[in-house]
């Protein structure tokens, strides 16, 4: 799921000057898709300039720790069909995303999906399962639901 905004950000940092080609990986920190070492192998001027570029395209940019991220959701697409059996909990985050469209628009969504689709599979499962969790708390929780059980008052 993250090969369009890669290659996205690949046709942005071709011809910059650096030491050697920057590497662009899924990023870490939730809230980002995408990091690249590019202020470790270049001056800071050209950090900045692809900065201004990468803005100017629609990407939301930050330094941090020696990495730039990026992030752009709307690069992303969800998709509703995963490996039917892979695993249980990935089984019901992709049949939550056909019952309900409203998750297949969130950026946090997109994100954890794009992230996970590059992971091992016994990585992925746990958190799939954090991801199945939150989504059914979500719903649970959407207004006009009551978050209290058994004959409780909801105001």
């Amino acid at each position: 799921m993250l090969k369009r905004a890669r290659a996205e950000i690949a046709e942005l940092l071709a011809g910059l000057p650096a030491q050697r080609p920057p590497a662009v990986r899924r990023a870490i920190p939730d809230g980002w898709m995408l990091a690249c070492d590019l202020p470790q192998c270049a001056e800071a001027e050209t950090v900045r300039a692809f900065q201004q570029r990468a803005e100017t395209a629609g990407w939301r940019t930050e330094c941090r720790d020696g990495w730039l991220l990026l992030d752009k959701p709307s690069v992303l697409s969800a998709e509703t069909e995963g490996d039917a059996g892979a695993s249980e909990e990935k089984d019901c985050v992709f049949s939550l995303l056909r019952r309900h469209p409203g998750f297949r628009d969130d950026p946090d969504v997109l994100r954890t999906l794009a992230k996970l689709s590059e992971m091992s599979p016994a990585a992925a499962e746990p958190e799939y399962r954090k991801l199945h969790r939150e989504l059914a708390v979500r719903l649970r929780l959407r207004p006009g639901r009551c978050p209290i059980k058994n004959g409780g008052v909801c105001e």
